[in-house]
């Protein structure tokens, strides 16, 4: 099929507008003060917080549905989602020069050409796409109904994956709405549950290691805070350790599945409950081992409460970072519902966990399904 497609410079098939050096010293935050201005920051989400106050060219105004790319840090390609802004350095508009090449199709090639070109570029601190690397790029260029065809194709994908990742939002909402409905809102206590503090209720309370283990290229996970993430352990960018190095830690502590684990160095306060696994931890992971009249599920919600949030964020030591320290967790207070309801808590979650796994099983098959399809067509 592609024998029969020509190729074209990017700049004969489309074109490209380069951002203006607005002056800083005239942005500002608040809408009052003048016409929203585009940064690298917000092309991805399209939408901006940024505003600038001063005279401005009026070729560059940036409208809803106009095709921006970030040329600093991540080169992403996105549609602007927000009303008319400015368009400003290190961004760029691009839009198809005549009607050979539909927006959409340009689009969806260059969402995975200027992935290839970010993987290729070199950076020491920022990776910067030029305006010369930019203008080297060919694209294929079948005629218009391929090009339809592609573009429904992928759309149709992308739009079973924006359904079935709000499916997860929405369960995870759910999940926090029953947490409330069961329990009240534990800021209130409207219920009257007993009130103990966090050491009251664990049989221990530690950190992970404090000296810098010596890693292996593989073996044991050795979890840090980056690692807790939506309730879960992430180990797509993890640790790992050898047994020597595990039984020299484990000295001091050993995880168990059904631990509490919190993120206590840098964005403190995310939580989730260890898996059966061998793992070691180091400081910026803090564990939590229940008594038995606590049950894990309930309170790792109840951490994510607002209730427990606050008190977090009022006991964090700011250094150079954000650190939750021991002392700090074993002062924190929890209401203590029947161990029997926190169960029939545990078991509604249970089953969300199991409507969730299902779901994120379809979209990893969906977005293989994807990434083949632009391959196929871009590869």
């Amino acid at each position: 099929m592609k024998q029969n497609w020509t190729y074209k410079k990017l700049t004969d098939a489309c074109d490209i507008q380069y951002g203006y050096p607005f002056n800083s010293a005239h942005f500002s935050d608040s809408p009052s003060d003048g016409m929203p201005l585009i940064r690298i920051r917000d092309v991805k989400d399209g939408q901006t917080s940024t505003y600038y106050k001063g005279d401005y060219p009026q070729e560059y105004i940036i409208h809803k549905g106009d095709y921006l790319i970030g040329m600093d840090g991540e080169f992403n390609i996105a549609p602007w989602k927000s009303d008319d802004a400015l368009l400003n350095q290190r961004v760029c508009k691009i839009s198809s020069k005549n009607k050979e090449v539909y927006v959409g199709y340009l689009y969806r090639f260059l969402s995975k050409e200027l992935k290839k070109i970010e993987d290729e570029t070199p950076f020491v601190t920022v990776k910067h796409l030029s305006a010369k690397r930019l203008n080297q790029v060919s694209i294929p260029v079948p005629p218009l109904s391929i090009q339809s065809r592609i573009v429904s194709e992928l759309d149709l994908l992308q739009s079973i994956i924006d359904k079935q990742k709000a499916q997860l939002k929405e369960l995870d909402t759910l999940a926090q709405s029953i947490f409330y409905d069961m329990f009240g809102d534990p800021v209130e206590n409207e219920k009257g549950w007993e009130v103990k503090k966090f050491d009251e209720l664990c049989t221990i309370i530690t950190d992970g290691e404090h000296a810098t283990p010596r890693r292996s290229e593989s073996g044991i996970y050795l979890l840090s805070a980056r690692n807790i993430q939506n309730h879960k352990l992430d180990l797509k960018d993890v640790d790992y350790i050898d047994t020597e190095e595990y039984n020299r830690i484990a000295k001091r502590i050993t995880p168990q599945k059904g631990d509490v684990l919190i993120s206590c160095s840098g964005s403190v306060g995310r939580v989730c409950i260890a898996p059966d696994i061998k793992f070691q931890m180091v400081r910026s992971v803090a564990l939590l081992r229940l008594i038995d009249s606590v049950c894990s599920v309930f309170f790792e919600y109840l951490i994510c409460s607002d209730y427990v949030q606050n008190q977090i964020n009022n006991s964090k030591v700011q250094v150079a970072q954000a650190n939750l320290f021991q002392g700090k967790i074993r002062a924190l207070n929890a209401i203590v519902p029947p161990l029997s309801l926190q169960q029939s808590f545990a078991n509604k979650i249970e089953a969300i966990e199991k409507q969730k796994s299902a779901i994120s099983k379809s979209i990893a098959e969906t977005e293989k399904l994807f990434d083949y399809t632009m391959d196929k067509y871009f590869g």
